[in-house]
């Protein structure tokens, strides 16, 4: 059976290695139902989510992710702060030309 799933974004590929670490030591710290990394109490992503929640995420429908159950139980979740913002994504035409290898 699967414990948790991580839900990290195809255009951000510059996630630093440290953040995933730090998001299971977050959620086993915590005991909570999911983790997700913060930089100046803006929530960011990738987001760690146990299978205590999956009922909650097969039902979602729409484009708006996943914040309708992170809305619905505030007590379920806990914060990582990160050090460092969350990294561009690959489709910011300002980004994309660094991403690409040379």
């Amino acid at each position: 059976m699967t414990a948790a799933a991580l839900v990290a974004l195809g255009d951000q590929p510059l996630t630093p290695a440290t953040v995933i670490p730090a998001l299971l030591a977050a959620q086993r710290r915590s005991g909570k139902a999911i983790a997700v990394p913060s930089y100046r109490g803006t929530r960011g992503t990738p987001v760690l989510f146990s299978s205590e929640v999956f009922p909650e995420l097969r039902a979602l429908a729409g484009d708006s992710g996943a914040r309708g159950v992170l809305a619905a139980r505030p007590s379920a979740w806990t914060s990582w702060s990160s050090t460092s913002r969350c990294p561009p994504t690959s489709t910011r035409p300002r980004t994309s030309p660094r991403l690409h290898v040379q």
